[in-house]
Order: C-alpha cells, then structure tokens, then sequence
C-alpha cells in the first residue's frame, strides 16, 4: 500500500493521490479541499440527495449498465461493488448495503452506508459524500474534492 490514505478498493489511481496528498497535510496537487468553517463547497459538487435520486431512476440489468462511484450512484436495492483492485470494474449490483457511518471502523466497502471506506495509517473508517467539512467526522475533517472525472467530494482526513 501506498504510505498514506486509500479508498477501499481503490476507486482510481487519481483517487489515491489526491486523498495521500490530504493526509500528508499537503494541499499541492488537491483541486479543492473545504475546511470547516469555509465558504460553501463547489456549486457544481453533486448533493448526495441528488446522486440518491439519479441513481433511482437506473436499470441495472447487469453489473456493467451501471458502474458507481459510490452507492449514491444506485438503485436503493443494489450497492456499489468493486470488481477487483484496478479501481475501473466498480458497478451497482443487487445486495444490501453496509450501515457504517461517516467516521465509523469499517473493513471495507461492505462495511459502509456510503461504499467509501478510507484507510490511513491510523485505520480504515467509512467515508460519505460532502459539500464543505462541517458534515464530516473528526476521524476525517476535510472535504476533499475528487476531480478526474469523479464530480464529488469526500470526507478524509
């Protein structure tokens, strides 16, 4: 493992180096990170409330119809599900979801409400989706914007 931060699974290698570089305390390389108390987060960063009722409206026929980056990206019956460790087969498949919250142990995407389980040096703990830091954990106080294709930010720390 890569000294520092992971997404279980590691949703991409982008995902990777931006939540290292925030662990590390560094913001070079981190596109936007919301620290409480700060402005609002980006407009254009999706609510989870959005992502929940987008992912509603998907049919998941098969795993490869409805790829995820967290379950917000699906149906309610199905959970977001990596495939192997490339960070590129992850997919919306039937089966229930984990209860973890934000800042909870977790071992795994399995683990979590989110699919987001992040890992540091100090453990692994389910993540969620943010709008600025207010909503995240102490465990993880930073709102970090994914970029690279992946239009959210996260709570890490």
């Amino acid at each position: 493992m890569v000294r520092g931060v992971r997404l279980g699974s590691i949703r991409c290698s982008a995902l990777a180096a931006i939540v290292v570089a925030a662990a590390c305390g560094s913001d070079a390389g981190v596109p936007k990170t919301q620290d409480a108390g700060a402005e609002t987060a980006d407009a254009s960063a999706p609510s989870p409330d959005a992502a929940i009722d987008a992912g509603e409206e998907r049919a998941c026929a098969a795993p490869e119809d409805c790829p995820c980056f967290s379950n917000y990206d699906c149906p309610s019956t199905h959970t977001c599900t990596s495939f192997d460790d490339t960070g590129e087969n992850i997919f919306c498949v039937e089966g229930e979801r984990g209860e973890g919250v934000a800042g909870e142990v977790c071992t795994g995407e399995a683990s979590c409400e989110s699919a987001l389980c992040i890992e540091d040096d100090s453990g692994s703990f389910c993540s969620d989706v943010c709008e600025d830091a207010s909503t995240c954990p102490a465990v993880l106080p930073r709102c970090v914007f994914i970029g690279f294709g992946v239009d959210v930010s996260i709570c890490a720390p």
